[in-house]
């Protein structure tokens, strides 16, 4: 093989060379081991110490920071209240600059929920800090405040208020500290009174006194705040004995040892390399400090020696050649090796193929290879095939195209897909794609064929032509609107779908399923919104409303149902169903049946309290009798006899009123509108008066009409409890309904205005249509509707609305009795 007469002719005996690696290397130890080892042992003997010492002096000072802290939890968590002045003598009595030199301060953070950031900073302006905000603004989950940070110095004054927790660095930290219960010490950061300098926050916990902290879920609970410390990391290490002059140290918060996790570096700390180096690891509160010690320039000057680094020298540039050589001879044979793999890797690829594949020389379409695969399904060996050659293995799908033929088109197109059937050689057949291309082999063009056989796709393909039909001919005969949407674009529809809206398919496909002329109003959100539901992949059924041309009357109640083809597939399916006429009788059947309902249960109450009024009545009479035949009456007692009376009177007409508004009445009677408004103020007085809705009725004019008492009343208790709805929601001061009576010519006319704060330009056109509600969850949609359908169905009238500024006046016409004659 190639790669074997390659190898053989740049093969060299490797023993040889690794030999002379070996004395070299043995050579340059023996050099190295004589010279230095005394020399190598003292220095790094004394590097060690000096690193050693360094680092418990770090130690040292962090836990002397630590019991600064606990002393400060425990002034805490001994008082109930801890004031700014008590914290600013308890620091001043630590002092510090002497005691904790390093320290930047003592400060205590609380925790809040998002409940309490109002009120804290309501009392903490009014106690001491009248411009005190927490900062940064945003909406979070957990806040906390920075209340004290002493000495106040100008910088550590500009953290007060600071929402530590909302930073990504503290907030890391104070959980830790929070969950395990003890000192936590955080990563790098930048101080937000000193943006420059870099440091670090020490943490400790307090927890609430006498509540139980043994698991971490009781440490949350229980926890109120930390006390902490800011550390400058140059001002801390500038107080720790060091020795400078010898060894420079970099200290990282992370193995990374870079730039963006450098706490500290020496002045002295420069780009040279050093001889002595180190990385020593401390556990600070749960966080590991890397400290990299390199001695300085002076260090490894007074350790330098000539003859050590000479011998080094020559020892390891005899290594370097010799590695140098040993590489070149291993990169030779790897190379030949990895091309060995290659070619038995591609052959093992194209032989594993489940497809055929033929390698045609184009100049005399001479077959140079074929895979096993081709043998496999065709039967036929390579020879076998070179010698009944293409055009009787091989027959186009359409026309008489013959090989040569063939391969002059694919020396013009360069690659193309051929489409023909393969001819086996037990006579059987089976259709096939051809991926073929032409690349060129010292200077020879060749023809590479990829060939699979599509049987089974073919047979797919038939498959999906039928179910296509198949399903066609449902979604043309299926008695509901269905839509195919992308987005909310119409694609597809069926003819129950045109006959909803009115529309040909020419109109609808192509737009969107709602526009300018067709609304579709939904309970609570608009129809997007659940467009947009469905789309991630979450199935919607909503009851909604469809409103044609504007025309309100005429509007569907719809059930809709709402599904996405597939996830992340913009695609969705929409089914419709009419269900006005449904909802209508189920509505009409509720209705009687609750008014027969109520007339039953108001017929025993009236029964039950009619008694005892009269008895009171009676009583009230007689007391009032007798005082009036004495001599000298009292006049007190006189009155409020009269009072009761007068109010036993009204609870009886009450009565009355709510007996005849339940009675099932379906004769139209001549009526005029006082008597109707009447009833519905009394009936609805309690709500009014609990409300202090001032009433104020205008009457123009009274005339007759004829219709049906109780459905009017129905509809004017709805209009109201609306104006009752919209007072109560928009807070109106000095709400206020003003009823006017009047007429024209053909009509009684009825208006309600409040001052309740009026109907949006964009929804007002819509109150009318069924399901569309302004109150969400508290309401059904359907009380306007019904309102409507009411005065323009039954009582052949018109009920309009108009809103200007804080205004809505609802006006309801009722046909005048002589028009009706």
């Amino acid at each position: 093989m190639i790669s074997n007469e390659i190898w053989s002719q740049k093969h060299y005996p490797l023993i040889t060379k690794w030999a002379i690696l070996i004395l070299s290397l043995i050579l340059s130890a023996i050099i190295w081991s004589f010279t230095t080892k005394y020399y190598e042992n003292q220095n790094q003997l004394r590097f060690s110490r000096t690193v050693h010492s360094t680092a418990n002096n770090i130690t040292k000072y962090i836990s002397k920071y630590e019991l600064a802290l606990h002393a400060s939890v425990g002034m805490i968590v001994a008082s109930d209240t801890v004031t700014r002045k008590e914290w600013y003598h308890f620091v001043q009595e630590l002092n510090l600059n002497k005691s904790y030199p390093g320290l930047q301060g003592i400060g205590f953070s609380v925790m809040l929920k998002p409940h309490e950031v109002g009120d804290l900073e309501k009392k903490i302006r009014s106690d001491d800090l009248s411009s005190f905000s927490i900062f940064p603004s945003g909406v979070r989950e957990q806040y906390s405040s920075v209340l004290y940070l002493e000495p106040m110095t100008a910088n550590n004054q500009k953290t007060i208020g600071y929402d530590m927790f909302s930073h990504p660095v503290y907030r890391s930290a104070m959980e830790k500290a929070r969950d395990t219960g003890d000192v936590s010490t955080s990563k790098k950061v930048f101080f937000t009174q000193e943006s420059h300098s870099a440091g670090i926050v020490m943490y400790h916990p307090v927890y609430q006194r006498g509540k139980a902290t043994n698991t971490v879920q009781e440490r949350r609970s229980a926890l109120i705040g930390f006390a902490y410390s800011p550390i400058q990391m140059n001002a801390m290490m500038s107080k720790i004995p060091t020795d400078n002059l010898y060894v420079n140290l970099e200290i990282y918060d992370d193995s990374e040892m870079s730039q963006e996790h450098l706490l500290y570096r020496s002045q002295n700390s420069s780009d040279s390399s050093p001889k002595y180096h180190c990385v020593e690891k401390l556990n600070i509160n749960g966080t590991i400090w890397y400290i990299k010690f390199t001695s300085t320039a002076k260090f490894d000057k007074e350790v330098s020696d000539t003859y050590p680094l000479l011998a080094t020298a020559i020892g390891l540039l005899i290594y370097f050649i010799l590695i140098f050589i040993i590489i070149k001879i291993s990169e030779t044979k790897h190379f030949v090796e990895n091309k060995n793999n290659q070619l038995a890797f591609l052959n093992t690829m194209i032989d594993a193929s489940n497809d055929m594949m033929f390698i045609i020389r184009i100049s005399d379409g001479y077959i140079e290879y074929i895979n096993k695969s081709t043998t496999a399904m065709v039967g036929y060996t390579l020879e076998e095939i070179r010698e009944v050659g293409m055009e009787r293995f091989r027959r186009p799908l359409a026309g008489d195209e013959s090989f040569d033929e063939h391969l002059q088109n694919l020396k013009q197109q360069n690659q193309m897909v051929d489409y023909a059937t393969v001819i086996c050689k037990d006579g059987t057949t089976f259709p096939v794609e051809a991926s073929v291309r032409i690349f060129n082999y010292h200077g020879i063009d060749y023809n590479i064929a990829m060939v699979r056989n599509i049987t089974e796709i073919r047979r797919a393909q038939e498959q999906i032509k039928s179910n296509e039909h198949f399903y066609k001919t449902i979604f043309s005969t299926v008695n509901e609107a269905i839509f195919v949407l992308e987005g909310n674009i119409v694609i597809d529809c069926n003819t129950k779908a045109l006959e909803l809206f009115k529309t040909t398919k020419i109109m609808l496909v192509g737009t969107s399923i709602e526009n300018s002329i067709r609304k579709i109003a939904c309970a609570n959100y608009d129809f997007d919104h659940y467009l947009s539901t469905a789309a991630n992949a979450k199935p919607v059924e909503i009851k909604a409303s469809l409103v044609l041309y504007g025309n309100t009357k005429s509007a569907k109640i719809l059930n809709i149902a709402i599904r996405a083809f597939a996830p992340n597939d913009p695609k969705m399916i929409v089914v419709i169903r009419d269900i006005t006429k449904d909802v209508e009788d189920e509505k009409n059947l509720k209705m009687h049946s609750r008014q027969a309902q109520m007339n039953e249960m108001i017929s025993i109450i009236a029964h039950q309290w009619r008694q005892p009024l009269t008895v009171i009545n009676s009583i009230s009479a007689h007391t009032k009798i007798q005082e009036l035949l004495k001599a000298d009456s009292n006049e007190v007692l006189i009155e409020n006899m009269t009072k009761i009376e007068n109010q036993t009177l009204h609870l009886s007409e009450t009565i009355s009123d709510f007996k005849d508004f339940f009675i099932p009445n379906k004769a139209k009677e001549t009526l005029h509108f006082t008597q109707i408004i009447i009833s519905t103020l009394s009936l609805m007085d309690h709500l009014i008066k609990s409300n202090e809705i001032e009433i104020q009725e205008v009457t123009l004019n009274n005339p007759e009409f004829f219709s049906y008492r109780n459905e009017i009343i129905h509809v004017l208790m709805t209009i109201l409890k609306n104006s009752l709805d919209a007072f109560e929601a928009n807070k109106t001061k000095n709400a206020k309904i003003i009823i006017t009576l009047d007429q024209d010519t053909q009509y009684a006319i009825l208006t309600i205005q409040d001052n309740a704060g009026g109907i949006c330009p964009a929804i007002i056109d819509k109150v009318f249509i069924p399901y569309f509600t302004t109150k969400h969850d508290e309401g059904t949609g359907l009380g306007l509707y019904m309102s409507k359908m009411i005065i323009e169905d039954n009582c052949h009238g018109t009920l309009e609305v108009t809103s200007q500024d804080e205004y809505t006046t609802f006006m309801i016409k009722i046909p005048l009795k002589k028009e009706i004659e």
